[in-house]
């Protein structure tokens, strides 16, 4: 699945992808959680605000969409 980063706190070392193939019953998009440890790159795991991912989802148990297998999708730098 492919999302944007919607918001990254690399201190706190979570935030929120948006993608418009999770939503809510009422049609509206539902934010991802992202943890920094479902990244998966090199070096200081971190995303930028309006970066292009590729991940995949999966459901806590209370129900919200999370993040798994994070990469940077296409055109991203290696910064």
């Amino acid at each position: 699945m492919q999302g944007v980063c919607k918001w990254f706190d690399p201190k706190k070392g979570f935030g929120f992808l948006t993608t418009p193939e999770v939503t809510d019953d009422d049609g509206k998009t539902r934010d991802v959680f992202v943890h920094w440890t479902k990244i998966q790159m090199e070096g200081y795991k971190k995303l930028e605000q309006g970066e292009t991912v590729d991940f995949d989802l999966v459901w806590s148990e209370e129900g919200k969409p999370q993040a798994e297998n994070v990469v940077r999708g296409p055109g991203a730098s290696d910064q």
